[in-house]
């Protein structure tokens, strides 16, 4: 799990006394899930187990962040065992896109720079997730949501306002003018760890 964002926000995290764990939720790798094969809830169960190994070894605050598809994936928690959520972008709806570029035997093919094909049954599940935003509404912990509104970016600022209604207080949004949806652009990755940390700072340190 090496995209920079989550790389340079890793190390940002130690620096200022946050442990950090990344995993695959999908990947080319051998011992990895195919995302072709996957679904939101399987995957969302992955991450309940991810907070169960760490809360067994006595992990006193388990903050979760997801990046782009990772929000929905704590949105489907089960568990949703963790103390403190962060958003990067979350995806908010996509059930209307994944239907415009289905390929029968492959599943829906997304060109985003590079061809990425999800199954049926992930289809499926965004299909019936039409209101993604009211999730929120049974997690009861800090959330933080971080937003891009620059090149590329900005496309769904407006579920970045729908999920800001339906979170449970306390709850802060913050938009970053300049920002891609990968947080790559010159500078923004900066921003983007500085605004977390505080974050965090400010509820659990």
């Amino acid at each position: 799990m090496d995209a920079t964002i989550l790389h340079q926000g890793a190390r940002a995290f130690e620096a200022q006394g946050f442990a950090s764990f990344r995993y695959d939720q999908y990947s080319w790798r051998k011992d990895s899930r195919n995302l072709v094969d996957s679904t939101v809830d399987l995957l969302a169960g992955d991450l309940d187990q991810v907070v169960a190994y760490f809360r067994k070894r006595k992990f006193q605050k388990i903050i979760v962040i997801g990046h782009s598809l990772g929000a929905w994936i704590i949105l489907k928690s089960p568990m949703k065992g963790f103390d403190g959520v962060v958003f990067w972008d979350g995806s908010y709806k996509l059930n209307k896109i994944y239907r415009k570029r289905f390929v029968p035997g492959v599943g829906c093919v997304q060109k985003w720079g590079i061809d990425i094909a999800f199954g049926k049954k992930w289809i499926d599940e965004a299909q019936a997730f039409t209101k993604p935003e009211l999730s929120l509404r049974g997690i009861k912990c800090p959330i933080k949501l971080i937003y891009s509104a620059g090149p590329g970016g900005g496309g769904i600022l407006d579920g970045a306002k729908a999920y800001y209604r339906e979170a449970n207080s306390p709850k802060s949004l913050t938009i970053l003018k300049t920002a891609d949806h990968n947080f790559c652009n010159d500078g923004v990755v900066e921003k983007l760890t500085t605004t977390t940390i505080a974050w965090l700072r400010r509820y659990f340190k």
